[in-house]
């Protein structure tokens, strides 16, 4: 089974030497996503870091010829657990029905100050 890397410059380019994602059979891998836009700026608020991490992750299985709704789990990393609810009415907005199967989980430091980092497996099909 090949691997293909996915990319795409609509969404920010990783900061790290990884791919955006990688598809391996009709999964696709995504690296994480920060809420940083593609000038590199992150917002204060977990809200608006959410809204772009879940925009980046659906522009990013768009190019790998899937979307959201092909989500099979996703791991959420915070800051602070506390803002877990400011993050699920963001959540809601991109998986109002069927979300897929999630773990959140408080770190202690995320990348450039972020205060979320989204990671996804999807399946879209052969």
């Amino acid at each position: 089974m090949p691997k293909q890397t996915v990319y795409t410059s609509a969404a920010p380019r990783p900061m790290s030497p990884i791919s955006q994602a990688t598809r391996a059979g009709g999964f696709v891998y995504t690296q994480g996503f920060l809420g940083r836009d593609l000038e590199g700026r992150i917002p204060p608020t977990i809200a608006e870091q959410a809204r772009i991490a879940l925009n980046s992750l659906r522009l990013v299985l768009e190019e790998a010829g899937g979307n959201l709704r092909d989500v099979v789990n996703m791991q959420v990393f915070v800051t602070d657990l506390a803002e877990m609810a400011q993050f699920n009415e963001v959540f809601v907005e991109f998986f109002p029905e069927e979300p897929p199967a999630r773990i959140g989980v408080q770190v202690s430091r995320l990348a450039a100050g972020g205060k979320v980092e989204i990671t996804a497996v999807a399946y879209v099909g052969q």
